[in-house]
Parts: structure tokens; C-alpha cells; sequence
């Protein structure tokens, strides 16, 4: 168990890695048996207004054997707990976009269910929001 962990760790911090410059990619939640890991760039977060932020979030599928992640543009809310999807992009394993959303003209918040990535991540955001305000 101890391998598998620190596996994914190593893969995450070689991702992480490659990343183009100009992002600063933080590992917000380890993945499950199978599920995804999720980063956020911390070097691109955009403070809205009073408590609402831009954030781009990365989800890297662990176990999917077509490898490639998942590029999306959050809004939060710390405040009311919710957030809303503005843009994503999908991206294969060689790095070139498979398909790409955009949400900004039917923009809708989502409250965040407890013990979800959507939650781990707001909390991770609202938590640091001192550092997004420099």
C-alpha cells in the first residue's frame, strides 16, 4: 500500500514537472484505488470580488489506460460554498486537446457535497486566500 502511495506521489511530482512555465501546479487530493488526482495552479488564481476566485484546476486519471487529464476553469464562491465551471478542455496523452467546453454563456453554481473533490478543492482555494490577494 505504502508503494502504491508513494507511486502516485512520484508520478504527480514528474507531471507537476513538466508543466509549462508559468504555472505553479499544487496536488490537492491523492487519487483512490483508481480515481483521478487533482492539482490546482496556484500561480493563476484570479481573486473576482469579495469572496469569489478563478481557478484552474488539473485532473489527471491514475489508473485510464488512454492516459491524458482534465483542464477546468472553476469559479468559487468561499462565502456560500459553491462553484461553477467556466471552460474545460480535454486533453489525450500526448498533450493535444481532444474536445473543449465552454460554460460562461450558461454559467450555473453548484454547491459543494462534503467528502467530494469538488469540496477538498474549494477548501483548498477559500482556505489560502490571503496568498491569491497579494
Amino acid at each position: 500500500m505504502h508503494k502504491i502511495i508513494l507511486s502516485i506521489i512520484i508520478v504527480g511530482l514528474l507531471i507537476s514537472s513538466a508543466i509549462a512555465e508559468g504555472t505553479n501546479w499544487v496536488l490537492v487530493s491523492l487519487a483512490k484505488e483508481g480515481g483521478n488526482q487533482i492539482y490546482i495552479d496556484t500561480s493563476n488564481v484570479s481573486h473576482e470580488s469579495d469572496n469569489i476566485y478563478r481557478v484552474w484546476i488539473k485532473k489527471v486519471a491514475t489508473r485510464e489506460p488512454e492516459g491524458g487529464h482534465l483542464l477546468s476553469y472553476v469559479k468559487y464562491d468561499c462565502k456560500e460554498k459553491k462553484y461553477g465551471y467556466l471552460q474545460q478542455f480535454t486533453y489525450d496523452k500526448d498533450g493535444r486537446i481532444k474536445s473543449s467546453d465552454s460554460f460562461a454563456d450558461n454559467f450555473k453554481w453548484e454547491y459543494a457535497p462534503p467528502e467530494t473533490k469538488g469540496m477538498i478543492t474549494l477548501n483548498y482555494v477559500c482556505s489560502n486566500r490571503d496568498k491569491w490577494e497579494e
